[in-house]
């Protein structure tokens, strides 16, 4: 069951076209992490421009894991609110 799940949080499967239902929000920030993070790696050399880097791609590592996560949980407890409302009807 995990896989249909991950399958549909990686995009394989789309049911909106619409990932959010404030992009304008999502949009602004992302476009603040990419103004910031330009601005450091501009800024930093050597060693101080590779830990960024680092830092950079460990949170998005963790965020990935996290949501991916967060999302199957979700899908699985709304099957089990699914379930109980049709037990319930019985």
């Amino acid at each position: 069951m995990s896989n249909i799940l991950e399958d549909l949080f990686l995009g394989e499967i789309c049911p909106d076209e619409r990932p959010f239902d404030n992009m304008q929000s999502y949009e602004q920030g992302m476009d603040l992490i990419n103004k910031n993070t330009n601005f450091l790696l501009e800024s930093l050399d050597g060693i101080a421009r590779q830990k960024l880097l680092q830092l950079s791609n460990a949170f998005a590592e963790v965020l990935s894991i996290v949501s991916v996560g967060r999302f199957t949980q979700g899908a699985q407890m709304g099957g089990k609110l699914v379930l109980a409302i049709f037990r319930e009807s019985r």
